[in-house]
């Protein structure tokens, strides 16, 4: 029993999102709305719902407000553009909404189960057709196979099967008597072939006529079978997570050999995720229906207590409150539809064989041989139900059953229950729940915009409160009698804006020297390039013998004052003299090279000046004139005491980077050793060389240019991390500075106070100096055309949230 009058729950409630279809543009959606409701206008529109009468009329007008509704929530999404991310969402749900909404489409009812659970078999006996693979473990179902019933009243529309594939190639069509070998080419997936026709297939499309004896389901209402899952097939699953997320009735088919120990549950988790959690809990469960196949399999006792048990598993991955809509079996105890579905499938065969005289097909003739055998086990279940059966069952084939015997069994295996209530639902209810879908997908977007529109409230410094639409008449009344204070309100807010604006910036540069490697770093990158430019200069010094004179040599000298020196006693670094004026030569340099435009400071201090320049653009947050209004212009003392501030920087740039760099060319840390290094091999090279003076030094010098390298190498890397450390904390000073109070200079601090920095007192004397203004007359008048466009944005969207709230009521506004 399929309970359509169950209780609906509270809409208002919210429910996890599920992933989502891809957003339609607002100028498609828009055309779709209009394409439904010109069909409404010119009465094309009643064909496609059931009924007849005020039943129909009823349907009619209450899907066509709503297609008002939609309409005009689209044409006010189009006057009042949201942020990227929210038009998304709202985008999303409209597309699904109206997907709901078009009466036109085929209504998919989608059969989905893992491989073996017995799908194909009951698709074939539900469309009484014999076109899926279904009973062998030769080959599955490769491809979605779409079956749709010709409509009666429309001679045109006759049995044909059609194969769509996936290079976009034109459709193959085949005629009735090519079936069975189009079938197996382009629907049965052989198992384990890794090459094969299905593999390039889209869809197959089937249009049938009802027959004698198989389901009654409207024109416009299309099955699909699609591919089982948990079988290893990449391809497969892709099919099924793609198909999850449109749903309009979902057929969900458990074998249940495969239920105990929750073995299906990978597969469930997809329909809690796409399905249970993607939508309201009521027009969930109304639209699902599971089926436990192979039912006769759980014979009764021990094994069939278990198969219950593990078929309850189910309802935690189902709609809450799902067993208050479905109440199924001989006694309305379960919540699935239990299905004997071999016995199904072959009674629909049997009944077509006899109204139809014809025999069954060579390939299920064993399958029919044991479906006789069945038969005979359950037959006198099977007089209880048709009690003019002949007393005996003495069939010895499967042509000797009886189409009376072929009915009973088909009544035995259930599967009537199951087409009944599919066909009440989608002639009597399908209507209503693909309405109500439609209804809380188009409330989901009209939500979000108004959720939208509280938040550009709340940025505008709007106490939302509880968010209500209503509070709107007291905020009008109350913005008059509190002018005053707003100008007082607008020149504060304008204050914070330039103060977090500023720590903005300094917290953007706090991040790109704390993620940024030393490679792709500007500052470093010009520190190395000055420290290479530096040595270049020293070592051209070096080789012109500028540092010579810092090895002495001595000399023995024959009797007499004028003769020529015959021998040399040695030679010796005289390191301290060494070390100095290599020191000395390299800082210079360094020094010329810190003080050339683009230099490493400029690049220092640039990189937080470039972070202010964006947010001094005009109209931003650090603009003098926006925030004061006009008042002070770029001639101003404000200006000038700004401008002053960010030159501060650029200088302090320069001074950390030449102390910190003189500190470590002097610091002890830093200093060479004697014994070992660079230092002691020229120190080792001069006192053991005995070569002539020109040549001496011809190859000492390349000893003393090692010299230099070591000394950049050891201080390069450093002195750029620690001047980064001193100009941050600079940075940070500007807004506000320690201050330490001793007793005695030789004592610990007693406390540590923080007071304002630069910036934060000129924001001070700036905010000081604007209240005072607010005697000036064109000052006062030039804040109010801020506060009247602050103000008008601000009724803005609480019109346009009390619209919207109107919308979601179900109250078209005016245009």
């Amino acid at each position: 029993m399929f309970n359509i009058g169950a209780p609906t729950p509270d809409i208002s409630s919210t429910q996890p999102q599920a992933p989502r279809v891809a957003p339609q543009t607002i100028a498609r959606l828009q055309d779709l709305l209009k394409e439904l409701l010109t069909s409404i206008d010119k009465n094309e529109a009643q064909r496609y719902f059931p009924g007849n009468g005020q039943i129909r009329a009823k349907v009619l007008h209450d899907w066509e407000d709503e297609l008002r509704i939609t309409q005009s929530f689209l044409a006010l999404l189009v006057a009042n553009r949201v942020a990227p991310q929210s038009d998304i969402l709202i985008r999303q749900s409209l597309t699904e909404a109206i997907h709901q909404f078009n009466f036109k489409r085929p209504f998919e009812i989608k059969l989905i189960g893992h491989t073996g659970a017995g799908k194909s078999t009951l698709f074939g006996a539900i469309i009484g057709e014999d076109i899926s693979p279904s009973g062998s473990g030769d080959a599955v179902t490769g491809t979605r196979i779409k079956v749709r019933f010709a409509d009666p009243n429309n001679p045109a529309d006759g049995e044909k099967m059609t194969v769509y594939l996936r290079d976009g190639s034109s459709p193959l069509p085949f005629t009735r008597a090519e079936w069975p070998q189009a079938c197996e080419k382009y629907i049965q997936e052989p198992v384990g072939a890794a090459v094969n026709e299905v593999k390039n297939v889209l869809y197959v499309e089937f249009v049938l006529q009802n027959k004698s004896g198989s389901s009654q389901f409207p024109p416009n209402c299309e099955f699909i079978d699609l591919p089982g899952g948990e079988a290893g097939q990449e391809r497969h699953e892709e099919i099924l997570s793609e198909e999850l997320k449109q749903i309009d009735a979902l057929i969900y088919v458990i074998g249940t050999n495969r239920v105990r120990g929750n073995l299906t549950r990978p597969i469930s988790e997809q329909v809690k995720l796409k399905i249970t959690q993607g939508q309201r809990a009521d027009i969930a469960a109304r639209k699902m229906f599971v089926v436990a196949a192979h039912w006769d399999l759980a014979r009764p006792g021990e094994d069939r207590i278990r198969t219950e048990e593990g078929m309850r598993y189910l309802l935690d991955y189902l709609p809450e409150n799902y067993e208050g809509y479905h109440q199924h079996g001989p006694n309305h105890t379960y919540f699935f539809y239990p299905i004997r579905t071999e016995d199904a499938y072959l009674a629909t065969q049997g009944i077509q064989c006899k109204e139809q005289k014809h025999s069954l097909v060579p390939k299920l003739q064993q399958r029919g041989e044991d479906y006789r055998g069945h038969m005979a086990g359950v037959y006198e279940d099977l007089r209880q139900i048709d009690p003019f059966l002949p007393g005996d069952f003495s069939a010895t084939n499967f042509n000797d059953i009886t189409l009376e015997q072929h009915k009973a069994m088909l009544q035995f295996s259930q599967l009537p229950i199951l087409i009944d209530d599919l066909e009440r639902f989608l002639t009597e209810s399908r209507h209503e729940v693909q309405l109500d879908a439609a209804r809380s997908k188009l409330t989901d977007a009209i939500q979000e915009f108004i959720n939208y529109g509280w938040e550009q409230l709340k940025a505008r410094n709007i106490d939302i409160g509880n968010r209500d639409p209503h509070r709107i008449t007291d905020v009008r009344s109350n913005y008059e009698g509190q002018r005053t204070h707003l100008r007082e309100e607008a020149i504060i807010s304008n204050i914070k804006g330039m103060e977090k604006a500023w720590k903005k910036c300094v917290d953007q540069l706090y991040h790109d020297f704390n993620v940024s490697q030393p490679a792709s770093n500007a500052f470093h990158q010009a520190l190395a390039a000055a420290f290479s430019r530096a040595v270049r200069h020293v070592r051209t010094f070096i080789q012109k013998g500028h540092l010579d004179h810092t090895i002495d040599t001595d000399w023995r000298r024959p009797e007499g004052a004028n003769a020529p020196v015959t021998e040399r006693l040695g030679r010796e670094l005289k390191t301290r003299e060494f070390l100095s004026s290599l020191r000395d030569d390299l800082l210079i340099a360094l020094q010329e090279e810190l003080q050339k435009p683009g230099s490493a400071a400029d690049v220092l201090a640039d990189t937080f000046l470039k972070l202010l320049s964006k947010e001094e653009r005009p109209g931003g947050p650090l603009s003098l004139q926006m925030v004061s209004v006009g008042v002070f212009d770029h001639n101003s003392d404000m200006q000038a005491r700004y401008d002053g501030l960010k030159q501060h920087i650029k200088e302090q740039a320069g001074n950390i980077c030449s102390f910190t760099i003189s500190g470590l060319l002097l610091g002890e840390h830093y200093a060479l050793d004697k014994t070992r290094g660079t230092l002691a091999q020229l120190i080792q090279f001069i006192a053991s060389n005995n070569e002539e003076h020109f040549t001496f030094f011809n190859r000492v010098h390349p000893y003393m240019e090692n010299v230099l390298l070591e000394m950049q190498q050891r201080i390069q890397q450093d002195s750029a991390f620690i001047i980064i450390h001193y100009f941050l904390r600079e940075i940070r000073k500007l807004t506000k500075r320690s201050i330490l109070h001793r007793v005695n200079e030789y004592a610990e601090p007693d406390r540590i106070d923080e007071e304002d920095g630069d910036f934060e007192k000129l924001l001070r004397d700036l905010n000081a100096a604007l209240l005072r203004k607010l005697t000036d007359e064109q000052f006062v008048s030039a804040l109010d055309a801020q506060l009247f466009t602050h103000e008008a944005e601000i009724m803005r969207w609480f019109d346009l949230i009390r619209q919207a709230d109107s919308l979601k009521n179900g109250i078209v506004f005016s245009q």
